[in-house]
């Protein structure tokens, strides 16, 4: 009987492979933001409402990767670093990994690095509107400044005309000296 059922043998196991594999949870990657929010929501959920720690760490773990996938049209380094993180808290220290550890290290610089890129964008923008500030005050003095050199010129030309009238005037005197002494004289000379 056994003999009857050798060749039947592998055609079960295989049979028995196709059945294990095709239950077996297959995970895709989602392709747009669409099914990327709606893994992620499902995913946060889940972390939320099941109590069973092993459905928290692989849910922590996958929210991490997909917040961080480089095909995720709205990532979130941020919140990925923070998934990772809950992740390392709830695994056993025995299946930490390295290159989870690394994620983390990297995610918390580039936090630290946003941060103090947003202080400089900060204080950028303080620069900025301090130069802006300045720029306004220079451009009002320039203003005055243009304004004094013309009432500069203008008086400098009623100067000049001022100075002409009164070397005319200068003239005039000793004109109606010379004129008066000779006046002067001819009275003597009548008397």
């Amino acid at each position: 009987m056994f003999h009857r059922n050798k060749g039947r043998i592998p055609f079960f196991i295989f049979i028995s492979i196709l059945v294990i594999l095709s239950c077996s949870p297959k995970y895709t990657i989602p392709r747009t933001e669409e099914e990327f929010s709606r893994e992620i929501s499902r995913l946060e959920k889940l972390t939320r409402e099941n109590p069973d720690p092993s459905v928290q760490i692989k849910s922590h773990l996958e929210l991490a990767r997909l917040y961080t996938h480089y095909q995720n049209p709205g990532r979130d380094y941020l919140k990925g670093c923070r998934e990772f993180a809950a992740y390392l808290s709830l695994v056993p220290a025995d299946r930490k990994n390295d290159e989870i550890q690394n994620w983390v290290s990297a995610l918390e610089e580039l936090e630290k690095s946003e941060k103090e890129a947003a202080i400089l964008r900060g204080e950028n923008t303080k620069t900025r509107e301090a130069l802006n500030l300045l720029s306004k005050r220079n451009k009002e003095l320039q203003d005055r400044l243009e304004s004094l050199e013309k009432t500069n010129r203008s008086l400098s030309e009623v100067n000049r005309s001022l100075k002409e009238s009164n070397e005319k005037m200068q003239e005039t005197i000793v004109k109606l000296n010379q004129l008066d002494r000779q006046m002067e004289e001819k009275r003597r000379s009548i008397r």
